[in-house]
Order: C-alpha cells, then sequence, then structure tokens
C-alpha cells in the first residue's frame, strides 16, 4: 500500500515541448481597429483617405464621401436635382491643396468641397480646346504653385490654376489611360498610364512626354500608384510589382532579404511612407512594411482565426495622419487603423496559424535567478519565456492519479534552486530550476488530514528558508529544509488572494472576504482590518486581490471594487485612490513599481500608470496598443532588465516605461452639430445657421429659440473614447466645466443676452488643445423687451393717460350698444329656434294624419271605374299631399343640420348626369312659364364624391327659387374651379335684383323678402336656400349670391370640392353599408306574394286609433287582427293569444315600441314572432337602432298599403318555407330554423333534454314541460311559432334527425339505431322515416353510399 503511495506521489510525466519561437518586435503583433457598414460607413470599398486642416478624416467610397471624427462618419452622396451636392457617389480620389481645399474625384468628375457652406461645387470650367472634366477623376495632386493636377482616365491630364482660374488640358498618346500621378522633390510631374507606361511633364513644351525606361518596359503593364521621396521614385504596377526608378531612368527591382515574399509578383495598389527608413505598400496580398536600411519586408495580412489582424488583404489606399497613425482602405472591409505606438506595447497572445504563448487567462508571473520568466495560466497550465533568446516553453503537466490534469495555475513563486507551483484543487508541484526534477506535494499528506487542495497563493521567504502556501480555507507553512508543514491556525480559515513580508518582518494577507491580516509569526499576534462604511479611512473594501510592498517600504492592497489604498502606520488607517481620483475602473489588480517609483496595474478598463509624487493618473487601453481592456489577477512583475510584464484574459502584454514617448500633438477641437429642442439645425436662409457650425463665428437666436445644444469632437483618433471636454458658457459660468467621455452639452431656456460658449479637449494622452473654440451667441429678447418696446412704452404711457377718458366713454357707448345687439340677435335666434321647434313638432304629428289621408287616396284611385273629374280632384290631393309631405322632410331635414345629426354620404357621383336629370325634370314647368332655358355642361364629365341626395336637393331648391323669381330666362352652368379642385355651378335668372342689405339674409332661416317688395311674391317657405346652403357646407363647399358681371341678372354660384377627407369617406360608406342592410330588410326581399289568411294572426299596435282602425280595414281581408294602443295592452294581448306577426309603431305613451321589442325578443314564450316597426322617424339612427334592436323590417310613415301587405306576407311565407324545408331534409341542424338568439337558446335547451333522454320511449310533452319549467300550452304555442310543430311532433323529428345521422354513419344496424333513438318497434320507425323523409330506413343507406363513392 505504501509502494502505491509513493508511485503516485511521484511518478509523473513531466511533458516538456518546446511550443515557439517568435520575433517579439511589436510591429509583428499589430492591432488594427476597423470601421465598417456597420459602424456607419457609408459602404466599404475605400479608394482614396485624406486629412483636412481641422483634423477630420475623409474617405472616398464606390457609394458616398465620408467625413470621420473618431466618432461618428457623416455621409455625402449624390442629391438628385440639388446642385450642391456631389455630381456622383462614387469617389475615386481625394486631395487637399495649399488653402486647405478638398477636391473630391468621382467618376463624373471633380468637386471641391465649400467648408463654409457644407456643400460641393463643381469644376466645370473648359480647357482652350472645348474640354472639361468628364471622366474618372483617378487621381489628384498639388504642385508647388499651388496648382491642382489630375489624371482622367482616357481623357489624359488636366492642371486647374487657382491664381489664373484657368483649366488646361493635356493630352496622352492614344488609347492611354492616365492612372497616378506624383510631384517628385525636383518638382517633375511624373504620370503613370495603364498600359502606356511613365509620362513626365516637359515644362518648356507645356505637354507630357513618354519616359523611354530601362530595365523594364512599362509599356504593356498598369501603373497604379507613384511615390516619390527622398530621390526615390516607387513605381507600383499590376504585372511587375514594385519598381523603383532611378535618375537615369533604369527601372529596378526592390531589394528583399526576405525570400519568401517576392515584392515583384505582387499587385501593388498603393504606397505611403511610414518613417524616414520605411514605406508602407498596399498588395492585393496584404500590407508590405519595407525597411529601405536594412531591406527587410514584413506582410500583414487578413487571419480567420486573429480577429485584431487586417480585416481584409487587399489594401487600395493607405495614409499617414498628423498623429503618424496609419489609416488603411481595403477593398471588401472599410477601414483599418493603426495607432502610433508613443507607448510601445509588445503584445503575446495564443494564435493558431504558429506556436505561441500557450495559455490565454495568464493568473500568476515569477521571474528566476536565470532571468526566465514563469507564466501560469488558468486555462492552459505553465509557460516559460526566456527574456535572452525570446523563446517560449509550454509545459503541460500529468498526473496519474486524484489530479490528472493540472492547467489551472493559481500560484507562482521562486526561490534560488526551486520554482513552486501552486494549482486550483492540485496541491503543490516543486521544481528543480537546476536539474528539471519535478516533485508532487500533497498538502493533506504533509499535514496528516484531508485538508482543501485549492492553493490560491505563494511565498518565499529567503530567511528562514520556509513557502508560506495560501488556500481558500486557510494558511500553511512548509519548512523546506525539515520537510515539515504545518497550519497557521491563528489567521482560520480565511480564503488567501496573497501574501507578502514587509521590511519588519510582519506578513500581510489579502484575502476574499476578510479584509487584510497583518501576522507577526515570532509574536503570533494578528491584526485584522475591515471595510467601515462609516469611516472613509478604513479599508475600502473587503474583497482584497493583491498586496505591494513599495521601495520605500510601504504597504499598497488592491481591492475588487474599492480601487487601491495604503496602509498608513502612524495613524493606523488606510488612504484611498479610486474613481474619484482618477482611476478608470474600482477593481484593481497587481501593483508593479518601476524605477521611477511609478505604479503600474491592471484594472478592468485598462493599464494605469500612478504617479506617486503627483497622485497623477494615466490610462491606456485598447486603443493605445493593449490586446484588451480587461486584466487578471496577480499577473504582473518588472523584470531584472526593467521590462514590465502583465497578464491579462487575453494574453499577455510586456514594456519598457523609459521607451515611451511623450505625446506632443495638440489636437484641435471641432463642433460638429447645433441642435434646437434636440432637432438638428440646417444651413438655410431662415435659419440661424448661415454656414457650417464649426465655422460660424457667432449665432442669432430668437427668445424662443434658447434651449439649443452642442455637440462637439476632440480630432485625436488615437483613443477617441479617451478623450476628454472641457466647456464654458462665458455670460453664464465662471469656471470651466470638465466632460468625460461625453461630447454633447445642453441649455435651457437661456435669458436673453450675449454670451461666448468656449470648449477645449484633450487626447487620451491628457495633451489639451492650444487653441479653444469658441462661438458668440447672441440671445434676442422678445419684443416687449426690446429698446424700441421700451421707447414705446414711455409714449404709449403718456398717450394712455392723454386717452383714457374717451377710452372709457367710447367703452361704455359701445357696450351698451353691443348688450342691445346681443338681445336682439338672441331674441331673433330663440324666434328661429322656436319656428323650428315648433313645426318639427308639427310635422312628427302630421305624418300620421299624412298616411291617414295618402293611404285611402291610394285606395280610391286603383279603382278603374272611377270618373275623370273625380280621378283627377283626386289626383291634384294627392299631388298636394306629396307636397306636403316634401315640405315635412325639408323642414326635418333643415333642424338636422342645425342640431348637427344630418349625416351625409359620400360616393363618387357623375355631377354632369346629376345636374342634366334635375335640370330635365324641371324643364317642363319653366317652359310653361314660357321661360328661356339653358344648361351649359362640359364635354367631360364632371365627377366629385357627394352625397347624391343631399346635392339633388341643393340644385331642385336653387332650380325652384330661380323658376319661381325670373322673368324670361334661366341660365345653368357647371365648369371646374382653374386649380381643378372643385366645381361651380351657377344658376343665372334676370328677376329683380336683391340688394345689397339682403345678400346674407336670404339665406337666414324663415327670411322672405316682403310681399310686393321689387316685385316678388313672397310665397316660399323661406327654407329653401337655407337648407341648400347648410348642405353646401357639410360638403366643407359654399353657396353665395353675387349680381353676373354685367349688373343684369342674379346668380346663386355653388362651390364644392372634388374630395373629401378620406375619413368622412370611409365613415359614410360604412354608414351606406348600414343603410343598405337596412333597406334591404324594407324593400328588396320583397316578393309579390299574395297573403293568405291561413290562421295567420297579426298584433297591430297603434296609439293613433284612425290610424290603427284603418290598418284593420287594410289587413282583416287576409289575416285575423289583434289591436292595441300601446306596448303594455300589446304584451297583455301576447300573454292570452297566439300571434304570429307583430305590427308596431315606436313612439307610444306608458310603453313604446322599442321596449315592446325588448319585452317580445327576451322572453321565451314569443320571442320567435317577427316584429315590423312602422313610425314617423325618418332618419338612418332610427333605422339603425331598431334593426339592432331585433326588428325584422322597418317603414316610415306616410307609408303605402300595398307595400306594408306585401312585407308582411314576405316575413311569413319566407319563415314557412324555413319550416318546410327543415322538416324535410334528414341531416339539417336540428336549431337551423331559430330567427333570433332567444330561439336560439331556447332550442338550444330543449334539444339537450331530448338529446339525454333519446332512448326513453317514454319522452313526451309532459316529460318536456317539467324540465323546461313551463305549462302545456305555453309550449305548445311556443313550439308551433317556431316550428309549426306540436311538442311531440318535433320529438319525433329530432329522433328521426338523429337516426338519420346514425344511418349514414354507418356504424349501427337499424334494428340498433331503434333502440338508440327510443322507437318502440322496427316497423313503426321504418314507417315514420318513410312519411317524414320519403324513402325507407335502407333506401337511406344505400343513398348515403352512393354520394360517399361519387365523392371519392
Amino acid at each position: 500500500m505504501m509502494a502505491l503511495k509513493v508511485f503516485i506521489r511521484f511518478v509523473i510525466v513531466w511533458g516538456i515541448a518546446l511550443m515557439s519561437v517568435v520575433n517579439t518586435h511589436a510591429s509583428e503583433n499589430l492591432i488594427f481597429e476597423h470601421f465598417n457598414m456597420e459602424n456607419g460607413l457609408s459602404q466599404n470599398t475605400i479608394n482614396s483617405i485624406i486629412q483636412d486642416d481641422y483634423g477630420f478624416m475623409w474617405f472616398g467610397t464606390k457609394d458616398g464621401l465620408n467625413r470621420f471624427d473618431g466618432l461618428t462618419f457623416k455621409v455625402y452622396r449624390h442629391i438628385p436635382n440639388d446642385l450642391t451636392s456631389l455630381g456622383s457617389s462614387y469617389i475615386l480620389s481625394l486631395c487637399k491643396d495649399t488653402d486647405g481645399v478638398l477636391w473630391v474625384g468621382t467618376d463624373v468628375g471633380l468637386y471641391a468641397y465649400d467648408t463654409t457652406n457644407d456643400n460641393f461645387h463643381p469644376l466645370s470650367d473648359k480647357a482652350a480646346d472645348g474640354k472639361s472634366i468628364t471622366e474618372r477623376v483617378n487621381d489628384i495632386n498639388v504642385d508647388k504653385n499651388g496648382d491642382i493636377w489630375l489624371t482622367a482616365g482616357p481623357q489624359g491630364v488636366f492642371k486647374y490654376s487657382k491664381a489664373e482660374n484657368r483649366l488646361y488640358h493635356y493630352d496622352l498618346n492614344d488609347h492611354v489611360y492616365a492612372q497616378c500621378l506624383e510631384m517628385d522633390d525636383k518638382g517633375r510631374i511624373w504620370v503613370g498610364a495603364l498600359n502606356g507606361g511613365l509620362f513626365l511633364y516637359n515644362h518648356l513644351r507645356k505637354q507630357f512626354e513618354k519616359m523611354e525606361t530601362k530595365g523594364f518596359d512599362l509599356s504593356q503593364c498598369n501603373t497604379n500608384v507613384l511615390l516619390c521621396s527622398d530621390n526615390r521614385m516607387y513605381v507600383g504596377t499590376t504585372e511587375l510589382g514594385l519598381l523603383v526608378l532611378t535618375e537615369d531612368g533604369t527601372l529596378m527591382t526592390v531589394e528583399n532579404k526576405n525570400k519568401e515574399l517576392n515584392l515583384n509578383a505582387s499587385l501593388i495598389h498603393s504606397i505611403e511612407r511610414k518613417s524616414s527608413s520605411e514605406i508602407l505598400i498596399g498588395t492585393e496580398i496584404g500590407l508590405v512594411l519595407y525597411n529601405e536600411i536594412s531591406k527587410e519586408t514584413i506582410r500583414y495580412y487578413h487571419q480567420v482565426s486573429n480577429s485584431r489582424s487586417i480585416s481584409d488583404s487587399a489594401i487600395y489606399s493607405i495614409y499617414k495622419d498628423r498623429e503618424k497613425g496609419i489609416w488603411l482602405g481595403t477593398y471588401f472591409d472599410g477601414i483599418n487603423y493603426l495607432p502610433y505606438q508613443f507607448s510601445p506595447f509588445m503584445q503575446y497572445y495564443p494564435q493558431q496559424d504558429y506556436l505561441s504563448i500557450s495559455g490565454e487567462r495568464i493568473r500568476e508571473m515569477c521571474q528566476d535567478g536565470m532571468g526566465r520568466i514563469w507564466i501560469g495560466s488558468e486555462d492552459n497550465g505553465l509557460s516559460c519565456f526566456d527574456t535572452k533568446t525570446k523563446k517560449f516553453i509550454s509545459y503541460k503537466q500529468q498526473r496519474i492519479g486524484a489530479f490528472p490534469n493540472l492547467l489551472n495555475v493559481h500560484g507562482l513563486a521562486c526561490d534560488d534552486r526551486y520554482l513552486w507551483i501552486g494549482y486550483y484543487n492540485g496541491g503543490i508541484d516543486r521544481y528543480d530550476l537546476l536539474t528539471g526534477e519535478l516533485r508532487y506535494m500533497s498538502l493533506s499528506e504533509k499535514i496528516g488530514c484531508k485538508v482543501n487542495e485549492d492553493v490560491f497563493s505563494l511565498y518565499c521567504s529567503q530567511a528562514d528558508r520556509k513557502l508560506w502556501i495560501g488556500t481558500v480555507r486557510g494558511v500553511y507553512t512548509y519548512d523546506i529544509m525539515e520537510d515539515k508543514m504545518t497550519c497557521i491556525h491563528e489567521l482560520g480559515n480565511i480564503f488567501v488572494y496573497d501574501i507578502k513580508q514587509d521590511k519588519n518582518g510582519c506578513f500581510w494577507f489579502a484575502t476574499l472576504g476578510s479584509g487584510v491580516i497583518c501576522y507577526h509569526p515570532e509574536t503570533q499576534k494578528r491584526t485584522s482590518y475591515v471595510y467601515n462604511e462609516k469611516d472613509d479611512h478604513s479599508l475600502p473594501s473587503n474583497k482584497v486581490l493583491s498586496t505591494h510592498i513599495s521601495s520605500t517600504g510601504e504597504v499598497w492592497f488592491t481591492t475588487e471594487g474599492g480601487g487601491i489604498c495604503r496602509y498608513d502606520r502612524k495613524k493606523d488607517n488606510f488612504i484611498r485612490f479610486n474613481e474619484r481620483n482618477g482611476l478608470p475602473n474600482g477593481v484593481a489588480y497587481q501593483i508593479v513599481e518601476d524605477s521611477e517609483t511609478n505604479f503600474w496595474f491592471g484594472t478592468n478598463n485598462g493599464l494605469v500608470k500612478l504617479d506617486t509624487k503627483t497622485g497623477d493618473v494615466q490610462t491606456y487601453t485598447h486603443n493605445n496598443g493593449l490586446i484588451s481592456n480587461q486584466f487578471n489577477y496577480k499577473s504582473g512583475l518588472i523584470d531584472a532588465n526593467g521590462v514590465i510584464y502583465f497578464g491579462m484574459v487575453k494574453g499577455m502584454i510586456a514594456f519598457d516605461p523609459r521607451t515611451f514617448v511623450e505625446n506632443n500633438y495638440k489636437p484641435t477641437v471641432a463642433l460638429t452639430s447645433f441642435s434646437l429642442f434636440n432637432e438638428e439645425v440646417k444651413i438655410g436662409s431662415d435659419s440661424p445657421l448661415k454656414q457650417s457650425i464649426n465655422t460660424t463665428g457667432s449665432i442669432t437666436l430668437q427668445h424662443d429659440q434658447s434651449t439649443f445644444a452642442f455637440e462637439f469632437v476632440v480630432l485625436s483618433f488615437s483613443s477617441p473614447k479617451q478623450n476628454r471636454y472641457a466647456y464654458k458658457m462665458e455670460g453664464l459660468d465662471k469656471e470651466w466645466n470638465l466632460l468625460d467621455r461625453n461630447n454633447r452639452i445642453f441649455y435651457s431656456n437661456l435669458p436673453p443676452g450675449d454670451y461666448v460658449f468656449k470648449v477645449k479637449g484633450a487626447n487620451s494622452y491628457g495633451i489639451w488643445s492650444e487653441v479653444e473654440k469658441s462661438l458668440d451667441i447672441h440671445i434676442l429678447p422678445p419684443f416687449y423687451l426690446s429698446r424700441t418696446a421700451r421707447i414705446c412704452y414711455w409714449l404709449f404711457g403718456v398717450l394712455f393717460l392723454c386717452g383714457m377718458y374717451i377710452l372709457l366713454r367710447k367703452r361704455f357707448i359701445n357696450k351698451h350698444k353691443k348688450q342691445i345687439a346681443a338681445i336682439e340677435k338672441e331674441k331673433e335666434q330663440e324666434a328661429i329656434e322656436a319656428k323650428i321647434d315648433f313645426f318639427t313638432n308639427v310635422t312628427h304629428e302630421i305624418r300620421t294624419p299624412l298616411t291617414l289621408i295618402s293611404s285611402p287616396l291610394e285606395y280610391l284611385l286603383e279603382d278603374k271605374d272611377l270618373k275623370d273629374n273625380v280621378r283627377e280632384n283626386l289626383m291634384v290631393m294627392q299631388q298636394n299631399t306629396r307636397r306636403l309631405l316634401q315640405l315635412s322632410n325639408q323642414l326635418l331635414d333643415f333642424q338636422r343640420i342645425e342640431n348637427k345629426g344630418l349625416k351625409l354620404y359620400f360616393a363618387d357621383t357623375n355631377i354632369s348626369q346629376i345636374l342634366s336629370d334635375t335640370y330635365n325634370r324641371f324643364l317642363p314647368t319653366a317652359r310653361q312659364r314660357s321661360l328661356d332655358c339653358s344648361l351649359d355642361i362640359p364635354d367631360e364629365p364632371v365627377w366629385a364624391k357627394v352625397d347624391c341626395e343631399a346635392f339633388v336637393k341643393i340644385v331642385s331648391n336653387l332650380l325652384v327659387n330661380a323658376i319661381k323669381y325670373t322673368f324670361t330666362y334661366i341660365k345653368v352652368e357647371l365648369k371646374l374651379t382653374e386649380k381643378a379642385d372643385a366645381f361651380l355651378l351657377i344658376v343665372e335668372n334676370d328677376g329683380h335684383l336683391i340688394g345689397e342689405n339682403l345678400k346674407e339674409k336670404i339665406f337666414e332661416p324663415f327670411y322672405q323678402i316682403k310681399d310686393g317688395e321689387k316685385g316678388y311674391a313672397g310665397n316660399g317657405s323661406g327654407l329653401g336656400l337655407p337648407l341648400a346652403k347648410g348642405l353646401a357646407q357639410m360638403h366643407d363647399g359654399s353657396l353665395i349670391y353675387q349680381v353676373s358681371p354685367d349688373g343684369a341678372a342674379n346668380r346663386f354660384i355653388l362651390s364644392l370640392p372634388l374630395k373629401v377627407d378620406e375619413k368622412r369617406v370611409s365613415d359614410s360608406e360604412q354608414d351606406v353599408e348600414t343603410e343598405a342592410g337596412a333597406n334591404e330588410n324594407n324593400e328588396s326581399t320583397m316578393v309579390d306574394s299574395v297573403p293568405t289568411k291561413e290562421g295567420s294572426t297579426i298584433l297591430l299596435v297603434e296609439d293613433n286609433i284612425d290610424l290603427l282602425e284603418l290598418m284593420t280595414k287594410w289587413l282583416s281581408p287576409d289575416y285575423t287582427i289583434i289591436k292595441a294602443v300601446n306596448g303594455l295592452v300589446a304584451l297583455q294581448q301576447l300573454e292570452n293569444k297566439d300571434v304570429d306577426l307583430i305590427v308596431s309603431d315606436i313612439m307610444m305613451p306608458e310603453l313604446d315600441g322599442l321596449g315592446l321589442l325588448k319585452e317580445v325578443r327576451s322572453n321565451y314564450k314569443f320571442s320567435h314572432i317577427p316584429v315590423i316597426f312602422l313610425t314617423a322617424k325618418n332618419n338612418l339612427n332610427s333605422k339603425i337602432e331598431s334593426l339592432d334592436s331585433g326588428a325584422d323590417a322597418y317603414i316610415e310613415k306616410p307609408f303605402s298599403f300595398s307595400f306594408l301587405k306585401a312585407q308582411i306576407a314576405n316575413l311569413l311565407e319566407k319563415r314557412k318555407e324555413v319550416k318546410r324545408l327543415f322538416s324535410l331534409y334528414p341531416i339539417d341542424a336540428i336549431n337551423s330554423m331559430a330567427f333570433n338568439d332567444t330561439d336560439q337558446k331556447f332550442l338550444a335547451e330543449v334539444n339537450q333534454i331530448i338529446e339525454n333522454n333519446i332512448d326513453n320511449p317514454e319522452l313526451n310533452i309532459d316529460l318536456l314541460s317539467g324540465e323546461l319549467g313551463l305549462s302545456r300550452s305555453t309550449l305548445n304555442r311556443k313550439f308551433k311559432g317556431i316550428s309549426e310543430l306540436s311538442p311531440n311532433e318535433y320529438i319525433r323529428l329530432y329522433r328521426l334527425k338523429k337516426a338519420a345521422a346514425y344511418l349514414k354513419s354507418g356504424k349501427y344496424r337499424i334494428n340498433e339505431i331503434v333502440f338508440l333513438t327510443g322507437f318502440s318497434t322496427s316497423s313503426y320507425f321504418a314507417k315514420c322515416f318513410q312519411k317524414q323523409f320519403g324513402v325507407l330506413p335502407k333506401e337511406y343507406i344505400n343513398i348515403c353510399k352512393d354520394e360517399n363513392e361519387q365523392k371519392q
């Protein structure tokens, strides 16, 4: 057993693998920032890049020009019909001239950007030969005289002289495509062509001449780019790669020591100088860095496994900005930015395409005596980095036994002989640095009992040769010389993150949750320090991550959430440094101290440099070259050479603080946006912004424009999200206000006055802009506070005192007059309303007598034996009865207009046709009076959305009025308005002209010109013209009176729009559908049926005795009549007598028709009875209300008795037909003959009772009435009304229909169905089935089978 333990303890497979040897130059692991369409770029192909004088970056793409301020892109595109926009969105080249003007080359010409107005102007000048720039502008450059040179493909080369404001054109040889252009150090101008070679400008001859080169012939090559620098011309081609042109005209290949990269076989797109000895070359296969001195090349290309690499290998454009940052334009994936490394960080992270550091989550670091750095990771074990050879070696331990995989290293410590390795849940390994021997130590075995093997910290005490071990459940010491392990019980079960010993020999334990513990091993005294929220000098957090003993002996701690703190021995408390002191985050990891006593430590938001002397804080982030912003626990050290190493969650960084270069670039600040009430203000003549906000020096705002906002940027791109701002509004702020990472400031309700808004900014290195951006703001006071207003106030005050007496006197007189006028107007209005109410009530009352008159007249006129003189007199009576009805309808229409109760139904209407028909209807009357009539209608029909009925009423009233008052002629004219959005109807007559004072009076209700005045008869109702005008206004139109242009005739002009609001149309269409449904119930469903008495009983309910008797007289020959004078009497009659149909008035005393209908429909006994309403109400709302309440038909008074008879017969016949068909068909639903919800519920309850007792032969009327709680007589009457069947007949029919369903299903035999449905014998069942449905059960089964076969 002991042998097995020894085997498990010491038999260890120790695998050592040389993982990688990598070049650690920072240039090999470049971190590129990516910007593409997801970030706001208009398109991902970047053809050209430039930086303007303000500091904005500009990018030309295939779909738009982009301006970038470090945070957002602003896109400029071609806008059709906008002469100030670009002529095309396809941008090929960009250039900035000596005056700072940005020139933009597109595929249709050249454009200059106007910074003041934020727009573009085309260079549309023509050269002496008449040519202008219309082709692709591939390249633009500026010579020392400030002239603009450009290549325009097949058009050759153009030069624009700004001094002369003149365009010059230079032709190259035929079929030569001018591609690129460059100025050399001597001022010579070179042009590279596609398949045409090189051309040099001859200043004397004013022409380009082809350069005869030696070494290589470019005549058949595409020359894409030229770069002249330090008396050397680089030529980038498609076929021959990169060449160098010497002074004697020889083209040579570029010397390159990297044999794996052949620059002469690369397609070259762009070239840019990076430094005095380095150039950058953009190729189809990546970015190449070429060192002109060492002749070495390094290629950077897109690596799928490395998200930090170049996003696309096709590099089409390169640009170095003012901060020395490199911008790369790719073909497929937008922009790549490489900030200049003022702080050069070396980066190490696992990569798949070549061997590298093995782990990514770097947790522990320590350096041995040979200078090697041991690196422990949480995801891939242990690595060793040789600082001399720059080699990584990966160690992966595997044990046989309890801990097979040891990849999570949580503790490292070195002494002069051993490397101690602590594992999460894996105990400790001891590695002999001299012999390479590895020994595993189990804490449990050393202590002699089971203890926690999660080692989180190790510390070697050189003085007493002890190893201090911190675990998640306490602290142990291991005596290296005696091979003995001891538990420090005085410290308890603490979770130890770090252990350090100060100069006094005290041990400091950083714990997770228990704060800090100071322990003196000699006295075994322990002191605990914990967080106290009430004490600002207590420990800032109980989660302490690491301990640092400074070069001066001070003890520092890093915490999780509380920043860092220093222990003050004299006061026995702590001094805190947190986010208030400038730290980017409250979580701080390992502190490393450099030779200048500066502290460096990682956080969750970047690397911090703390100057312990001044307290200044400098933060470095991903934008400064870090792998990421998140560091990891206890992973930091400084080696013997002063290089600092830090572990992160995505690898490791190394840097020498002494190599950091101070960033002296002073960025500029630009205003990018000005908003009023959160809406960006555009440049315009009616806008407070007359030019671009960045070039505006002052702005004037109205008093109601005092709520505004500014957006601004620091044009520094190395780490734009860490740029800082300070602003001040002079006149409001006394001091500068600091902003961190917020580039927008908002002001609300500033009082009128003069202000100066100032803003300045600092880049991520804390360098502030040299010049403040300022803007004068003048907020005008409201007029009532202006100087002019104050003068006016003084004058008004004097005049006020002088005129007060006159004003008060006039006011008193006017007030008295207004009171009198108001009283008179009120009385007049009351009189009009009283007239309308009186006539309306009278109208309602006379509609029933009109029925009593018109119905007998109709009956008498049907007599064919009448004498002619009698028939003539009767027809006169009938005509006047209709006239009276028309007047009553007119009055009711006017009342609804006044009460806004009249609703119009708009539809597309042929106005020409309606007008013609109405005109022809009145034409006979006019001719009887020997009037000359004419109608003028356009050839093309005029269509408009109107209410047809209302329009006819308007026209009829106008024609009646014209016929009544004209002398000799009537002229009617229809035409469209000039805008063709309305039509005009002009009715002209030559009657007496209406006085100017009566033009409005004639449209007032009941107003009539007095008898005999100017020849007018005055025999009208006074409602025609007011009604017509009211209907016109409801159409959003007008009706006015005018005198004809010649002053000889009266004119009434109707103006109606061709279209109305769509909502009114849709609402009216819904109402029209409702009305159509109502009319369908009234008239469209009538059949020419003859009523038969046949036991049909009708209940007539009418409070007018005369009309009740007349209806009884007319209907009694065909039906049995029961009479009732109101709803209550009708309900009593229904209780005692069987009724087949109810004809009822609506307006009745005690219980009206609607109340009666509600009672009928809610009562099982007579809910099946159909109801017809008779009423004097003729509006649609009354119809809809009646039909919604359950009425079957609706007839207006006065009505035709013939129509009433037809309606009654139709309803009765329809119900009988439904009942008959129900009984004939075996498969019809048993409740299909219910005509309303109440009957539906009644039949459902009955059917359920029958279904529950269907196999009971004793089921009959007695059982059914008992279940329903109804008497036999009531039940009998109910069934007769619904189905024309007795209850027993209905039960038998239900059984038969159930049997038919069983037969059709084929699941049961006939004799089984007989008993399932409650029949006593099969013969009786067959007899009943045949009698009801006309076939025997067997025959019905065959019929069902045949139907199924036909369906298949």
